[in-house]
């Protein structure tokens, strides 16, 4: 679809087109709940254009999720709520002739060629997103902003990109809502990993972790006398102060009371 007037474009689905699954040209754009696939370019706005965005899932697109060409006559725009994963080359990609800022907020960008792109002029800023694991550069000329964090937001599976019970996306939203085009529901995070939202008293033995384990402000991680928690030299989360260690952080509380003959062992 391609648009050279303004258009207010809801609850559509565009794939297997061999350009843009939609397109806007010269005029401002409403956009909101769009899946694009397989097309060459998920969404395109180009010259004059600008666009509002709320609410998009694009994924495996052959080069672009979304692709931004503004000029002096463009408008700033905002993607927001959206699930940004799995296209060839870039997540969202800006190119402006002009002091334009294209703003991606309570978004996820993920396993893409690259995150968020900038060339040229004008300003391509990440606020309350999680930008993870898009393998040559989350932020190549772009801003990380307020809410920002880059670590694996722990889907359901590549397939369905729910957020599962210990995603760090849960409640990182503006409006401390869960952030994506796809928030918790009800599916649990396989593993001892991620973010407890809750108040959490691990079982007596051994419980090994399998990347970060994450104890937000408000919550209590409580681990009884004789138990040990174990840590791989490996991390599923990719986050932290070591991307390749898991590590436990807290900012929240942690009720550790060992005793002589029950120590509590982290290994």
């Amino acid at each position: 679809h391609r648009s050279t007037a303004g258009a207010t474009i809801r609850d559509v689905t565009v794939r297997n087109n061999g350009q843009a699954g939609l397109r806007f040209v010269t005029a401002p754009a409403s956009v909101s709940n769009i899946t694009a696939t397989n097309n060459a370019t998920g969404i395109q706005v180009d010259a004059t254009g600008s666009i509002s965005l709320n609410g998009c899932f694009l994924y495996a697109n052959g080069t672009y999720g979304v692709r931004v060409d503004f000029n002096a006559a463009s408008a700033d725009s905002t993607i927001a709520g959206c699930t940004i994963d799995a296209n060839g080359s870039y997540g969202v990609y800006h190119n402006s002739s002009a002091a334009k800022t294209l703003t991606v907020t309570n978004s996820i960008v993920t396993n893409n060629g690259y995150g968020l792109y900038r060339l040229s002029s004008g300003t391509l800023t990440a606020t309350y997103s999680d930008v993870w694991n898009n393998v040559s550069g989350n932020l190549v000329s772009a801003v990380a902003g307020p809410g920002y964090q880059s670590a694996n937001p722990l889907y359901v599976s590549a397939a369905n990109r729910r957020l599962t019970s210990n995603s760090p996306g849960r409640f990182a939203g503006a409006a401390s809502e869960d952030i994506g085009y796809f928030p918790y529901v009800s599916d649990a995070t396989v593993g001892l990993v991620g973010t407890l939202w809750t108040n959490t008293t691990l079982p007596a033995g051994t419980s090994t972790t399998t990347g970060d384990l994450t104890v937000p402000a408000g919550v209590t991680l409580t681990i009884p006398a004789g138990a040990t928690l174990a840590f791989p030299p490996t991390d599923l989360m990719q986050s932290g102060n070591d991307t390749g260690r898991s590590e436990l952080r807290v900012f929240g509380t942690l009720v550790a009371v060992g005793t002589a003959g029950s120590p509590i062992t982290f290994t």
